[in-house]
């Protein structure tokens, strides 16, 4: 299953691709760049020489031949892109990179840019709030306009917390999907079935 966001999201000439498991076919001369993801807050910038970063959850690229790659399975895949000044990017972002400041590091990274608000952001499919039950002392690390409290159970919202934390940054144009990967079967969700599999996003220029 392949997901084109490419068409709703009316982009134009940068491709962002979803899939339940690894795209082995794109256009020739791209080189594909991923990460070794670890919940950290770390952003990289590409280079032409390395294909693999470690203990990284954030790549950032001004290649038009490189296609960057990030694995989920619940967690919020957001998508970065700058048509005037070409740029694209993709963040891991889960509870643990939004509380060590992975936005506010994005942001850092881009800091050549004059203006943050160029930059089209859209967060892909992830898990959704009612889906995602955390412990109590979560309240430490968010505000409570965060959380839904239903019998003592606590439901985190991480789109809202990253979309607040993105608008703080500068960015303006953003978009959210509104698919949960924990409901819909076709997508591997961690916290559905504990599952080792993960979801490829992939964001590219044609």
């Amino acid at each position: 299953m392949i997901i084109d966001f490419s068409k709703e999201l009316q982009l134009d000439k940068v491709k962002i691709l979803f899939s339940n498991e690894r795209i082995k076919t794109f256009p020739q001369k791209k080189k594909i760049i991923n990460m070794n993801q670890t919940h950290s807050s770390k952003i990289s910038q590409v280079s032409n020489k390395t294909l693999y970063y470690k203990s990284t959850d954030g790549l950032l690229s001004n290649n038009i031949n490189h296609i960057l790659e990030i694995s989920v399975a619940d967690c919020l895949p957001i998508f970065v892109y700058n048509q005037k000044k070409f740029c694209i990017g993709v963040v891991h972002a889960g509870w643990k990179g939004l509380k060590k400041g992975i936005i506010s590091n994005l942001s850092q990274a881009l800091n050549s840019y004059d203006n943050l608000s160029d930059f089209k952001i859209f967060i892909g499919p992830s898990i959704s709030q009612k889906n995602y039950e955390v412990k109590k002392d979560f309240l430490e690390y968010f505000e409570r306009e965060y959380f839904l409290i239903i019998d003592d159970k606590y439901y985190l919202n991480l789109k809202k917390i990253a979309v607040k934390q993105l608008v703080l940054e500068g960015f303006k144009d953003i978009e959210v999907s509104k698919i949960c990967t924990f409901e819909n079967h076709n997508f591997h969700s961690f916290r559905r079935n504990g599952t080792e599999k993960r979801m490829r996003g992939y964001i590219y220029y044609e």
